[in-house]
């Protein structure tokens, strides 16, 4: 994104972790409260082992963020 004018919408945790690697030249004007984040699935997909996978990978994501706290 540094080469371009584009802009993103994105959980605090998540933003502050790509700003460690990315240096971004302005920081935010305004900070979001925390936000829960949860998966939904239809049961048609529980037996699924790609859905599983994703499910996994999504979940792995998220509690590894580091929150900004320390």
């Amino acid at each position: 994104m540094a080469a371009t004018d584009m802009v993103g919408i994105l959980p605090r945790r998540m933003a502050l972790q790509i700003a460690k690697a990315a240096r971004p030249r302005h920081t935010p004007a305004a900070l979001f409260a925390a936000a829960d984040a949860g998966m939904l699935w239809h049961h048609r997909t529980s037996a699924s082992r790609a859905h599983a996978w994703l499910r996994e990978q999504v979940f792995e994501v998220l509690t590894t963020l580091d929150d900004g706290s320390g």
